[in-house]
This record gives structure tokens, sequence and C-alpha cells, in this order.
């Protein structure tokens, strides 16, 4: 981390989560890049309904994850910066009609 202090240590629970998830979505991605090239999933298979999901919905896992641990040890008032980013990124991400109504 750029502002890390000396005495102050990565939350594991957050750190193991997040190396989970990228280590998920490696594999996602290479099913998924794969399947392109030699097309052995079915297109209309649930199995690539759900690998579709998980290379939109993924990379949010793991950037969430990833920001939560960087913001454990912080004080109360990044953490609910952040939290409160975070809760308008899944609003929008999960309900977009939510942003068109906002913003007109």
């Amino acid at each position: 981390m750029f502002f890390k202090k000396k005495n102050e240590k990565d939350d594991p629970t957050w750190k193991f989560i997040s190396s989970l998830a990228a280590l998920v979505m490696t594999v996602v991605y290479a099913v998924w890049v794969s399947n392109i090239v030699y097309n052995y999933i079915p297109m209309d298979s649930p199995v690539l309904a759900f690998l579709s999901n998980m290379v939109y919905y993924g990379p949010i896992v793991i950037c969430a994850a990833t920001a939560v641990g960087a913001i454990s040890h912080k004080g109360f008032v990044p953490r609910i910066i952040v939290l409160a980013i975070w809760v308008l990124i899944v609003l929008f991400s999960f309900f977009p009609e939510t942003f068109y109504s906002i913003i007109g």
C-alpha cells in the first residue's frame, strides 16, 4: 500500500478472499477464452450463462474485496466513503434503471 504504516498489517481474511476471487477469475477467463476458440460449451447452456455473469461481475468482487481489505485498518470516515462508493457501484450495476431515473 502507498500510505501503509510500519506496524499496520493487512487483514488476512480479506487478503484470502481477494486472492481466492482472483484465482477463480483466472480459471473462469481461461475457460471463457478457450470456449471462444474451440466452442465446446453450447450457446444455450446454463454453464455459459454462468460464465458470462462471472466475467461481468467477477472483477467487481475482486476490486471490492481488495478495497475493503485496504481500508480495514483505516479510520471511520475513509471506510464510510469507500463503502458508499461501492454501494453506488453495486446499485448502478444491478439496477441500471436507477441511474437513468436519477440522471434523467
